[in-house]
């Protein structure tokens, strides 16, 4: 069974608080969609070619729930999407090797430590900001990869987020 991420219980009740019977189906979506991105993760990284051949511990939360080397990579590649200005905190790339899973901060020269829960806290507001939908881009990130030359970073921002715009 998919472990429903702490973080995407509290964003449900941002989105549309009063939407109570809402809240679990996008919940499970969210879920369901981490657990897809996870598997994904482990069948391209064991694919003998061009798998990356990550450790199981890869995956493995050691600081608390979702606090995985993997996490921590897809929450950055969130945060690039949406131009969140937490990443501005630091002149260097936010990368797998700057974070560390056995604490779950994020350890860059230019900047204090900073905690994935502060990511994951600054995604959110982001999501806020611009009326987007967490399940939305949770369900891309699972399933959908663009086609080579239409790379999400080749677009501007309105034209990346419009796909994840919350519809009413």
């Amino acid at each position: 069974m998919s472990e429903t991420p702490d973080w995407a219980k509290g964003a449900v009740s941002t989105l549309n608080p009063t939407a109570k019977a809402q809240a679990k189906p996008t919940v499970d979506r969210i879920a369901s969609a981490r657990a897809r991105g996870i598997a994904r993760s482990k069948d391209s990284s064991a694919e003998p070619t061009y798998g990356f051949g990550y450790p199981a511990s890869y995956w493995q939360n050691f600081a608390g729930s979702e606090t995985s080397s993997w996490d921590a990579a897809v929450l950055v590649s969130i945060a690039g999407i949406l131009e969140s200005p937490i990443l501005k905190r630091s002149h260097f790339i936010w990368q797998t090797e700057h974070y560390n899973p056995h604490t779950g901060f994020f350890n860059l020269s230019d900047t204090p430590p900073i905690a994935i829960s502060e990511l994951k806290d600054a995604i959110q507001n982001r999501i806020d900001e611009l009326g987007l939908s967490l399940a939305a881009i949770w369900g891309w990130y699972a399933d959908v990869r663009e086609p080579i030359g239409k790379e999400w970073w080749r677009s501007d921002l309105e034209t990346r987020v419009a796909k994840f715009r919350v519809t009413a």
